[in-house]
């Protein structure tokens, strides 16, 4: 271990330095079952050798640890590895090894999630400090280790139930995907259950049943914890599932209180856009009245069973869970936009702007059918197109529909071309 700032210690694969000269400079989550580790040659002209890294997971409903991934790592410059992962949520044991099965060195990454890709990185981004990717996941997820332990370890009261208001539940929402109730029943001891049912039957059994079908072990001399209602299309953040409720001292059961509000974070789920950080005033029931009728709730709701709110672990304007929204609806044009408006500008390293002609050739296969919201996209290109060639049935741009007559005329008066193309030709001969 190496030390790091306030006390931290950090894991020795996060340092400057690591086994037999390489450098762990970056890693993330290229996708939900792999993990990507980037290393650098922190002593060129060495002599050459060639490691083992490996990754063990606990993977399926057993409890024993698995390699679920493994490259080799050559020296002599930078070098990426891509390790298999069973679950993007539950821990990952790095074991680096030399050709005499020699383990050269061993890291630990608790929570994976907060990592680039990851469901809970923007969590990380809210909490950050340093600026530095490695260093704030070293820093947190030592922080949210050393909570999770200590949880444990002195029997405090934590959240212990779910409760998802899917009124408005379609069923592919994250929270319903079986790598993260698994993670919830079986590392985290959160029971997940429906507070309100979606209004389709069928869809309502279903989630039940699923969310039924994994549930944490039963553990009778476990005092009750909180819970938590979240919207069907949210996940709760690590700092609520790590942290306590109280320091475990009172032997008393307080009377329940109403839920509150709690502070969240709202990301996009499929497209590119802002995130927010949304924090809300500790107001019992006021903010619940003011909601409309018969409409699902719009942010987390946290019940410690305590009359005051707690001074603990849980600090209400850290975010307690994450909303995964998307705002745009399927005719958007902004979904065929290269990148999101809130986006900042992709540098290309030109000092001078593109000159080149582009010309878009757009094929009608109808004469109903509409092109503006395909040709409003096309302004926001970096480089705008030189021509834009219409190919239709009908006999004249006139004999387009309107909108699309005035998308073309707006944008582009003077790049826009018609051709009337032959309406039993094939596509490939209209193009020609």
């Amino acid at each position: 271990d190496l030390p790091g700032k306030a006390g931290v210690r950090l894991p020795a694969l996060f340092g400057r330095t690591g086994a037999g000269g390489l450098t762990l400079a970056d890693l993330w989550l290229a996708s939900d079952a792999q993990l990507r580790l980037r290393f650098e040659d922190a002593a060129p002209g060495a002599d050459d050798e060639v490691l083992s890294l490996a990754a063990y997971q606990v993977a399926g409903r057993s409890p024993t640890v698995r390699e679920v991934g493994r490259c080799d790592l050559a020296r002599g410059g930078p070098a990426l590895c891509t390790l298999g992962l069973a679950n993007p949520l539950w821990p990952v044991l790095l074991v680096v090894s030399d050709a005499t099965q020699t383990i050269r060195a061993l890291d630990l990454v608790p929570f994976p999630s907060l990592l680039r890709g990851g469901l809970h990185h923007w969590e990380l981004r809210a909490s950050a400090v340093a600026a530095d990717d490695m260093r704030d996941v070293a820093n947190l997820s030592a922080t949210y280790l050393h909570a999770f332990l200590r949880s444990r370890r002195h029997d405090a009261r934590r959240i212990d139930a779910i409760r998802i208001d899917a009124s408005d539940a379609t069923g592919t929402e994250t929270l319903f995907t079986g790598a993260v109730l698994d993670w919830l029943a079986r590392l985290m001891r959160v029971e997940v259950r429906l507070d309100r049912r979606p209004a389709d039957d069928d869809l309502a059994d279903h989630l039940a049943e699923q969310t039924a079908s994994l549930l944490p072990p039963a553990d009778e001399g476990r005092r009750r914890g909180g819970s938590l209602l979240l919207p069907a299309d949210a996940i709760p953040t690590l700092h609520a599932l790590v942290s306590a409720l109280d320091d475990g001292s009172p032997t008393d059961e307080p009377a329940p209180v109403d839920p509150g509000p709690c502070a969240f974070i709202v990301q996009p789920r499929f497209s590119k856009g802002a995130v927010w950080s949304v924090c809300l005033p500790w107001r019992p029931g006021l903010s619940e009245a003011v909601q409309p009728i018969d409409r699902a709730c719009g942010f987390p709701h946290l019940s410690t069973g305590r009359a005051t709110p707690s001074n603990g672990g849980i600090a209400r304007t850290r975010p307690i869970a994450i909303r995964q929204t998307d705002l745009l609806t399927m005719a958007d044009p902004a979904r065929l936009f290269p990148r999101g408006s809130a986006s900042p500008a992709v540098l290309t390293g030109q000092g001078e702007p593109f000159s080149g002609s582009i010309s878009i050739c757009l094929l009608l296969e109808d004469v109903s059918d509409t092109l503006a919201p395909l040709v409003d996209s096309l302004r926001f290109q970096s480089a705008r197109p030189t021509e834009i060639v219409v190919v239709g049935t009908a006999p004249r741009l006139d004999g387009l529909p309107a909108a699309t007559q005035h998308v073309l005329r707006a944008l582009f008066p003077d790049a826009v071309r018609y051709l009337a193309r032959d309406p039993s030709a094939t596509r490939g001969m209209a193009l020609a």
